[in-house]
C-alpha cells in the first residue's frame, strides 16, 4: 500500500517564512544605516545652534576686545577639538 502526502504547502509556508525572516533582517539593517547619519546631522544642528547663541551672547556683552576675542578662541579650540560646547 503506497500512500501520497502532498507536502507542498508545508514547503510553501517555510519558504515564505524563510523570506520573510531575510526581509525583516535586511530592514533592520538599512534603516540602522540610514538612522545613524541622520541623527549625526541632527546632533551637529543642534551643536551649531548652541554655539551660535553662545557667540551672539559674547558679541553682544560689554567685554573688552581682547577678552572677547580671547573668549572666542576658546570657543573656537573646543571645536577644534572635537569637544561638545
Amino acid at each position: 500500500m503506497l500512500q501520497f502526502i502532498d507536502v507542498s504547502a508545508l514547503v510553501y509556508y517555510d519558504r515564505k517564512l524563510v523570506e520573510n525572516r531575510l526581509l525583516s533582517m535586511i530592514n533592520a539593517c538599512v534603516s540602522h544605516e540610514l538612522r545613524n547619519p541622520l541623527n549625526s546631522i541632527v546632533a551637529q544642528n543642534i551643536q551649531k545652534s548652541f554655539i551660535y547663541e553662545e557667540m551672539e551672547k559674547l558679541l553682544c556683552s560689554d567685554l573688552s576686545e581682547d577678552n572677547l576675542k580671547a573668549q572666542l578662541f576658546s570657543l573656537l579650540d573646543k571645536l577644534k577639538e572635537g569637544k561638545k560646547v
